[in-house]
């Protein structure tokens, strides 16, 4: 069923999530697109947080299509304990997985559909 309550964010031409609701959802390939060193984390490019999540969405939620595993947490928190890196693909802010709740996507979603 298409939720029409997404709104898509894109980066020039590449779609890099939407929002639904308070919260923006990232999804993701785990093998692609998981940092790996120095620490596994998620990254979003900072000027995408800055100016269209962080004044935005209350959420950030990265869903990995590949594992079935959906990993959240507060725009605050994320805006609080970030990581400013650059591989080559411009200005990112990481953040270690660590700092987010891991749920599996069907529980994360029933969870969310309870409130």
């Amino acid at each position: 069923m298409l939720n029409k309550n997404r709104t898509s964010l894109k980066l020039g031409n590449k779609k890099v999530g939407y929002f639904e609701g308070d919260k923006f959802i990232k999804p993701v390939i785990g093998s692609k697109h998981l940092l790996k060193f120095p620490y596994q984390a998620w990254a979003i490019d900072a000027k995408v947080f800055d100016d269209e999540i962080k004044p935005n969405a209350n959420y950030f939620i990265v869903r990995d299509r590949e594992s079935g595993l959906e990993y959240s947490c507060t725009v605050k928190d994320f805006d609080n304990l970030k990581r400013t890196i650059n591989r080559g693909y411009g200005k990112q802010y990481s953040l270690s997985l660590k700092h987010w709740k891991i749920a599996a996507m069907e529980d994360a979603e029933a969870s969310s559909n309870a409130t």
